[in-house]
């Protein structure tokens, strides 16, 4: 990571409402079928990065894999139902995985959804700090309400929510947690991402549903003009972004061949093993009596680190000649800012201000 100078502050607290998602205007890029269409090539032609990456779910507990005791069992659906609570991006998806699988394999009566919503919250919420996992009381009562759910509608499986339909609309309105309704930390993103989990694992039939949307998808959304907003500094606010990247998956899906699971695997892992790793996308964050501050480094063609860098990122992207943006992760994880820097070859250091 470089060091950085620091020369203004910006306290985003006091810029909140200047700029929200309630004030975007979004529109589509006309050409982005052909980004897409760009993408998947590379992903099936397994360019970078996914001629070297590893799924998050690779790390998955040996008894689930064909063969294995519970491969097949609810205890199979109810792992992928429970790691989902670690999906938030704030933990790399794979350390997520090595945790819960950890946990799988030390108590696997925490995935059986009987015992499970007669477990007491404390209890699994030492066990999740023990193991290193954050937000512990919060994903243990999350953990035991909905086991009680499921217990209460589903007979204590995941899998049978999808027994009664197989579209995305409507797994939505039976999982999104609202007005007592659905599930404790379920909403759009993570409809998808069970979909996904459990479609990949042959544990429910194929449907359509759209690519995750969190801050992976909007990156590389963003950064290649598929959607555009204005303006282009901006607070996540109420959905509208969301809303418009899902509806482009979907169209996207519906008109070419392939398959929700691909398309999610292309997307995701492009935003988290290249963008994350260039140091366009490297931001410093500093938190004072001043406010939080994010400080980042111009790319400099001209400085070698920079230009190996370079090179082994956006160089060999798919998508570099699409690619007009930067967009650190640092101020959405600690504001839900989308701060994009158009992609220059400056040689100075500056401060990010969030609406210069």
């Amino acid at each position: 990571m470089p060091n950085f100078e620091k020369e203004t502050f910006v306290d985003i607290d006091k810029k909140q409402e200047a700029i929200t998602g309630a004030n975007l205007i979004i529109t589509t890029n006309p050409n982005a079928f052909h980004i897409l269409d760009t993408l998947t090539e590379a992903y099936f032609s397994n360019q970078p990065p996914y001629n070297e990456v590893t799924l998050p779910q690779e790390y998955k507990p040996k008894s689930l894999e064909p063969g294995g005791i519970f491969h097949g069992t609810h205890e199979h659906a109810m792992y992928f139902w429970n790691v989902c609570s670690y999906m938030s991006g704030r933990i790399k998806s794979d350390l997520a995985f090595q945790k819960i699988t950890e946990i799988f394999d030390k108590y696997p009566q925490l995935f059986d959804c009987q015992e499970l919503a007669l477990t007491n919250p404390e209890t699994i919420s030492k066990i999740l700090k023990d193991h290193g996992l954050g937000r512990q009381e919060k994903v243990a009562n999350n953990w035991v309400n909905n086991a009680q759910r499921l217990v209460e509608r589903y007979d204590g499986d995941p899998r049978n929510i999808f027994e009664q339909t197989n579209s995305y609309g409507d797994c939505v309105d039976l999982i999104k947690n609202e007005n007592g309704n659905g599930f404790l930390g379920f909403r759009e993103k993570m409809t998808s991402m069970i979909l996904y989990f459990l479609t990949d694992e042959k544990l429910i039939p194929d449907s359509v549903f759209p690519v995750p949307v969190d801050f992976h998808a909007m990156r590389v959304a963003l950064a290649t003009e598929m959607i555009m907003v204005e303006p282009k500094n901006f607070y996540r606010h109420n959905g509208k972004l969301e809303d418009a990247i899902r509806k482009l998956f979907i169209d996207y899906l519906e008109a070419r061949d392939i398959t929700p699971l691909d398309l999610t695997n292309a997307v995701w892992l492009l935003s988290s093993n290249l963008c994350n790793q260039t140091t366009g996308n490297f931001t410093n964050k500093t938190v004072d009596e001043r406010g939080v501050t994010f400080s980042h480094q111009e790319m400099d063609r001209s400085n070698l680190s920079h230009s190996e860098n370079w090179y082994s990122t956006c160089g060999r992207c798919a998508l570099n000649s699409f690619c007009r943006y930067y967009i650190p992760s640092g101020p959405y994880y600690a504001k839900g800012a989308i701060i994009p820097r158009e992609k220059t070859t400056k040689s100075f250091i500056r401060q990010i201000s969030l609406f210069d």
